[in-house]
């Protein structure tokens, strides 16, 4: 095994131990599931997400598992990301911003022979991560504020198998075991002396596991002047995962002291009577049924274009938070990537894949009347390694989510992603004279 090998096989450990949800915190991450993660790793990323038409020979595409016969046989793929992220949080009175930087995904692939390609990696699904504070007051009450704080978010192990059907029809089949856990904690405090009210808080901790299946397909028309045409479709199905929760609650007497340190203090520790601890409740939660459909069109090594379509069917999943309905998450995606030369032997910057694209997400959520909805622009380059079919690539995401209407909360953010794509090769005997 090679030094290479060895030091990828090194760093998946570490990444596999570290691997948590890329997304920057966001307070709309505390509906559902939170902030899903759909736009696949770097090379769909810088293009604006798409992947459902995309195949290619030495980079990983986890957005449609037809794409893994694409590989070249003998060949192993190896690939970490890591992200960093910025997120400008506004509201009609104030603004906050957040930054961030984790470990985003693990994954490797591999051709067993002329008609299976395979991958396998551990990858987030979804990310919930907000902390904020509101206040109301009334005549009975007086002042009241509402602390509320969350954290978590569900990562998916995975292994995708493609099969190529015909020399143009592939086949493809995604199991994941999806779990994780997700934790909403809310305080209340009465802040007015005359008010004789005990401040409370609820601790909800619920832990979310279970077995996911999703298919592909792609088709692929070889056309003249050594261009091609890829079709692509992608289903998953409905999934009730299971869950187990656990509820702690209780109060406090204390006179507030209106500062930060004061609401740190009654959230982790400063409840003196328990009135609730319950553990384990076993329950459901719904995850919907998804559809998508894209397309690339490649022409003579140097262009690539595609446009990916993608729904989640949330309209038909019960909603347990009052504040929010839902819809049919709807997602347009489209993105280029140009290669001047991809043979140039002189020049490197002619060997640079250049990437661009865009987004614009409806997401299921409705809240007092308004669809959240995001869009952005993104870019990045594919950085080839001299002499191998290794890589280095970086995706820039930018865009804006929610709005100020109606008193909700608008966020800008940006998203710089890194990717170490390593390819070697399997079973070939070095000789050495």
């Amino acid at each position: 095994m090679s030094n290479k090998i060895k030091t990828i096989l090194l760093l998946s450990f570490i990444s596999l131990v570290v691997t948590s949800n890329a997304q920057v915190g966001s307070p709309y991450s505390q509906f559902g599931f939170g902030n899903s993660e759909i736009r696949g790793f770097e090379q769909s990323k810088a293009m604006g997400g798409i992947g459902i038409g995309l195949r290619s020979s030495n980079q990983l595409n986890n957005l449609n598992p037809a794409s893994y016969s694409a590989f070249d046989s003998l060949s192993i793929i190896y690939a970490i990301g890591l992200n960093t992220g910025v997120n400008k949080i506004e509201s009609n009175v104030d603004e906050l911003i957040r930054t961030d930087t984790k470990f985003g995904y693990f994954a490797l692939g591999f051709k067993g022979n002329s008609f299976w390609g395979s991958s396998f990696g551990l990858a987030p699904a979804s990310s919930v991560d907000y902390t904020y504070m509101y206040s109301s007051e009334n005549n009975e009450n007086g002042q009241v504020d509402y602390y509320l704080h969350g954290s978590g978010g569900l990562n998916k192990i995975y292994w995708s198998n493609a099969f190529k059907v015909t020399p143009n029809l592939s086949l493809g089949i995604n199991a994941s075991y999806i779990f994780g856990s997700i934790s909403k904690v809310a305080t209340v405090v009465f802040v007015d002396d005359w008010i004789n009210a005990d401040n409370t808080k609820l601790d909800r901790q619920k832990n979310i596991y279970d077995l996911s299946l999703d298919y592909g397909i792609q088709y692929q028309f070889d056309l003249k002047k050594n261009s091609k045409l890829v079709l692509g479709a992608v289903y998953q199905n409905k999934v009730k995962m299971n869950t187990k929760e656990s509820i702690l609650g209780g109060t406090s007497a204390n006179s507030p002291d209106l500062d930060d340190d004061y609401y740190k203090d009654i959230f982790y520790s400063d409840l003196k009577t328990v009135t609730i601890d319950t553990s384990d409740i076993k329950g459901t939660i719904t995850l919907p049924h998804s559809f998508g459909a894209g397309f690339t069109y490649t022409y003579n090594n140097k262009l690539l274009v595609g446009a990916d379509i993608y729904m989640q069917n949330w309209s038909s999943i019960e909603n347990d938070n009052y504040n929010a309905s839902y819809n049919n998450l709807l997602s347009f995606r489209g993105g280029l990537e140009y290669t001047p030369d991809y043979n140039s032997v002189n020049y490197y910057l002619k060997r640079v894949q250049y990437r661009f694209g865009g987004h614009y997400t409806q997401s299921h959520l409705e809240v007092r009347g308004t669809r959240i909805n995001d869009y952005g622009v993104s870019f990045g380059m594919g950085l080839p390694v001299r002499n191998t079919r290794s890589s280095f690539n970086i995706s820039c995401e930018f865009g804006q989510r929610g709005t100020l209407e109606q008193d909700l909360l608008q966020e800008t953010y940006g998203i710089i992603s890194l990717n170490i794509s390593l390819s070697d090769i399997w079973f070939v005997k070095r000789k050495f004279k």
